[in-house]
């Protein structure tokens, strides 16, 4: 945000683009700000992990739409015969780990 297409100090970003992304950043500090951090007993600073926040939310969405791309041209991926969740969950659940 900080250097405009002519290399120089400013935005590239038009006014409604910056407020949008704004508001979507502010959104992520406060989802992350609710996150409890049991070990320390403290609650995670959403604005200390934005980028980072940001890159994984990133990151996740490319491959859930990676993901389901897959499928929809080779079809569901075959379930464990223990395991009563659906593609979409064990994408999940895997991530989560």
């Amino acid at each position: 945000i900080q250097y405009n297409t002519k290399n120089k100090h400013g935005s590239f970003w038009d006014a409604a683009s910056l407020s949008s992304f704004r508001n979507r950043t502010q959104c992520l500090v406060d989802q992350y700000n609710r996150y409890l951090y049991e070990p320390a007993g403290m609650h995670v600073n959403g604005s200390l992990t934005l980028d980072a926040n940001i890159a994984d939310n990133g990151a996740i969405k490319l491959a859930y739409n990676l993901y389901s791309k897959n499928l929809q041209i080779n079809g569901e991926d075959l379930r464990l015969p223990s395991v009563m969740l659906s593609p979409d969950q064990q994408f999940f659940v895997k991530y989560a780990q």
